[in-house]
């Protein structure tokens, strides 16, 4: 571009340099960050209507280089309304380097430019049919650069949805079969304009990853600015785009042959001749071919033919025609061919359209307009603009006057819309009055109420109530689940919701008597409804949380989701998450402000409660009336449950039983709808995230303190373990501060950067870990760390073998259970098998030995009807 020294060290300082401020989002807006495949790192957008769609297409354009995020500021200078000079600090939205220039853009709404541009005019200025800024140009201009201040307008929200929609075949191209690609393109051809949804359930074996692959890289050809894929059945598909193009012009609603004399000259066409069908097989420049059923060919001139038809011996057949005969005439033509017929409709388009007389036309042009109003009156295919408007047909225009229609709106906005909230009849009176002032046409009161009730909600209840009550009426955007553009998303594992909430119930901490209300961790697949992962934890809301229920998710479907909506939370904020999503192309979106945008998790966790935990013995709805509870009532004194059995119950709960009942929203279960979704809008197998050892690292957090001392011949100390690895006998290790993470699932297991690579650390008792399952270990982690905060006050030290004591005490205490159920059905049979209990007491810890043997003592000087009537009862 030849750019001067200084545009240059600009350029360089905005390439160099991360984000000037982080964005941030409020009540009526809401923000992300992007994992940009093109620039490498996240990039941030404060408008998801605006600025979130211009990055999916600078993502996708080729002619876009780079684009960075909030780059330095620049100084605004003009001179304001008032007239009196203005100087401003501005950060715009991105600075784009393009294939033939450079510059700043700053992207907003068309309706808050033209609030912006009667407010600030000298600054927001609209020059025909675009938005300029000039104190931004003089800016640029003085580097050589340029200053773009972008409408809404200039932005298709299906196309960029459609681009965003197939972003995973083009940012990952994969290989297409070749005869897979033969196959498709041989249907198409057959079936030009075929919807999305008829292809996918033709009987030909072509999957749909298939078919998105053979779109993104244009092998096939359809207008992503038409409509939405999530609209499958008006998605048509074409082999070429000069089909395409043939296709719209004709009208393809069908048509009936009005007059069974008429025949048109066209192959295809059907007549009776002598009591046999015909079919028009050729038609020449004079001559006419034309076949019976049994094959025999007939070729007469067309002035005989004419003849004939004018005679009543040859009759047309009433038939239906559709544009898909008419494609298939075209596809018989070659590629030039459709261009020629193309061209010659752009010729003709003028005349049809009355900006040109028929007179004025060469013999050709006439022709022309001959044989298409012909085909049109016919066969029923045209323009559509030629289509009858019978929506307009009747008197829909309103009886009262344009006058007081006018006058009741303003009054409306100015006299019934305010803080006051007067009421409809008492606004109604005062413009009763206005009008007999005024001598208008006053109208009725229920056709007042109407105008009243007409108004847009939003703007009436932020006038009469404030903001806050006016949210719940506002729109949702895509991120949002808006319905309409559209609510849930297009497909599984585009959009998936993170929340957490605390449980109505108290679960015990082992046997210690103590008690807590865990914390529930969800994440939630828009589209389908589905439960895709959950964890059930002591602690709060952390990084900690979210990662192990992203680990759940990829252990279940070896899947991420494209986009996480997630609230303001620190723990969504954090840089482990943000790392986590960037490198498996996850966007995140945050719903601050507007709490209801999150509505479908939030239902989840009001119906979870109310038809689960609400049955549970220890829930805690009687705390609620905090006055009326009794120690008999106190759920803390009725807790039953223990973490482990509430995380079993919630699995078959999510997994099974929620999983598959009718959702009122789908019409089926998230099960059913999720397995449809996936098989209709592709696998996409290069979103597949492998459980390997780059992701169990990535999920791990690091530790409070970053980077921990390694004590010689001890290790690193992590939440009261030592972790060990023979890495640390190296001189240049000891002694030194190392970075280390702590795996959230198992206490047994930390990871410590050395020298240049992620080490896997173990824990002093990993022997004694590693034998037991990964929900054995993962609970017994988050009991010991809810017992650790509880017992603070005192300072109690818990290491290794605190944890490893529960494991073992828990494995006792289920042999010691089966052992007394044993001998409670062998004494109530009269069967008492003493070598059966003997070898079953050998096989555990001479501790249990000694418990069984004191029980057994004091069992015998009790009745046995007694002692095992009430284990009886618990069987």
């Amino acid at each position: 571009m030849g750019l001067d020294e200084n545009a240059r060290k600009v350029i360089s300082r905005i390439r160099e340099s991360g984000p000037s401020r982080r964005v941030q989002g409020g009540p009526f807006n809401s923000h992300g960050r992007y994992p940009s495949q093109k620039m490498g790192f996240t990039v941030q957008w404060e408008s998801g209507n605006v600025e979130r769609l211009a990055v999916w297409l600078y993502e996708h354009d080729d002619d876009v280089l780079e684009y960075y995020d909030q780059p330095e500021k620049i100084k605004l200078a003009y001179v304001g309304k008032d007239g009196k000079k203005k100087g401003l600090l501005h950060t715009p939205d991105f600075f784009v380097l393009r294939t033939q220039s450079a510059g700043w853009e700053e992207w907003k709404t068309q309706d808050r430019l033209i609030q912006l541009s009667e407010k600030d005019p000298a600054r927001f200025t609209k020059l025909n049919d675009s938005w300029i800024c000039p104190p931004g140009q003089d800016y640029a201009s003085q580097f050589g650069l340029n200053y773009s201040l972008r409408s809404s307008s200039e932005i298709s929200p299906t196309y960029a949805g459609n681009i965003h929609f197939l972003s995973d075949y083009l940012q990952q191209p994969i290989s297409l079969d070749d005869e897979k690609l033969e196959e498709l393109k041989n249907l198409l051809y057959r079936q030009p304009g075929i919807s999305l949804s008829d292809l996918l359930q033709s009987p030909i074996d072509i999957d749909s990853d298939t078919v998105y692959i053979a779109i993104a890289s244009e092998k096939v050809y359809v207008d992503l600015s038409k409509e939405p894929f999530s609209e499958r059945e008006y998605i048509q598909i074409f082999p070429t785009k000069e089909v395409a193009e043939a296709f719209y012009i004709t009208n393809t609603s069908p048509k009936t042959i009005q007059d069974d004399h008429q025949i048109i000259l066209e192959v295809g066409q059907k007549f009776t001749w002598d009591g046999a069908t015909w079919e028009v097989v050729n038609v020449g420049v004079t001559q006419i071919s034309f076949k019976n059923d049994h094959g025999d060919i007939q070729t007469l001139s067309i002035s005989g033919f004419e003849s004939i038809v004018k005679q009543g011996n040859i009759q047309g057949i009433r038939t239906v025609k559709s544009g898909s005969a008419v494609s298939e005439i075209a596809l018989e033509a070659r590629k030039e061919n459709l261009k020629i017929a193309l061209e010659r409709y752009k010729a003709i388009k003028p005349f049809l359209d009355g900006h040109k007389k028929p007179s004025s036309a060469s013999r050709n042009v006439r022709r022309w307009i001959k044989r298409y109003n012909l085909s049109l009156e016919s066969t029923g295919y045209g323009l559509d603009g030629l289509l009858p408007q019978n929506r307009r047909k009747g008197n829909r225009e309103p009886r009262l006057p344009e006058s007081t229609i006018t006058k009741m709106i303003e009054f409306i906005s100015d006299h019934y819309e305010k803080y006051q909230q007067p009421t409809i009849y008492t606004s109604y009176i005062l413009f009763q009055k206005k009008c007999n002032n005024e001598g208008l046409l006053c109208p009725s009161y229920p056709t007042y109420a109407r105008y009243v009730h007409e108004r847009p909600k939003v703007t009436q209840e932020k006038k009469r109530k404030g903001d806050k009550a006016a949210r719940k009426h506002q729109e949702f955007s895509i991120w949002h689940l808006e319905f309409s553009t559209p609510r849930h998303g297009e497909r599984p594992f585009e959009i998936a919701h993170i929340d957490h909430t605390v449980l109505d119930v108290e679960v015990r901490l082992g046997e210690t008597g103590k008690t807590a209300r865990p914390w529930l961790t969800l994440m939630v697949d828009a589209f389908s409804r589905r439960v895709l992962a959950f964890d059930v934890d002591f602690e709060s809301p952390s990084t900690r949380s979210n990662m192990r229920v992203i680990r759940k998710c990829v252990e279940r479907f070896q899947r991420l989701p494209d986009a996480f909506v997630v609230d303001g939370g620190k723990d969504f904020e954090s840089v482990y998450f943000e790392t986590l999503a960037a490198r498996y192309n996850s966007e995140i979106k945050s719903r601050r402000g507007k709490p209801r945008n999150g509505s479908v998790i939030e239902r989840i966790f009001g119906t979870t409660n109310k038809m689960i935990l609400y049955d549970l013995i220890a829930n805690t709805q009687s705390t609620k009336n905090v006055r009326e509870l009794t120690p008999k009532t106190n759920p803390k004194n009725n807790a039953v449950w223990n973490l482990r059995a509430l995380d079993d119950l919630l699995q078959s709960w999510f997994y099974e039983t929620y999983d598959t009942q009718d959702h009122p929203a789908l019409g089926t279960n998230p099960r059913d709808m999720f397995i449809t979704g996936v098989s209709l809008t592709g696998q996409r197998p290069q979103r597949i995230v492998p459980y390997d050892k780059e992701f169990q690292i990535l999920t791990c957090p690091e530790t409070v303190r970053k980077e921990l001392k390694v004590q010689v011949g001890r290790g690193v100390k992590i939440n009261y373990l030592y972790y060990w690895t023979d890495d640390f006998r190296d001189g240049r290790i000891e002694g030194t501060s190392v970075p280390t993470r702590v795996d959230p699932d198992n206490a047994g297991i930390a990871y410590a950067y050395i020298l240049g690579r992620w080490v896997e650390l173990h824990s002093e008792e990993y022997l004694i870990l590693r034998g037991r399952s990964r929900q054995q270990v993962e609970i017994a982690t988050k009991i010991l760390r809810e017992r650790s905060k509880q017992t603070m006050k005192v300072r109690r030290t818990i290491n290794a073998h605190q944890i490893a004591r529960l494991l073992t005490e828990a494995h006792d205490k289920e042999l010691q259970l089966q052992i007394e159920i044993d001998e409670a059905r062998n004494k109530k049979n009269g069967q008492i098998a003493q070598d059966h209990v003997t070898a079953k007491i050998t096989s555990v810890s001479p501790r249990l030995k000694e418990t069984h043997k004191s029980s057994t003592l004091t069992s015998n000087s009790t009745k046995p009807s007694q002692e095992f009537g009430n284990l009886e009862d618990l069987l």
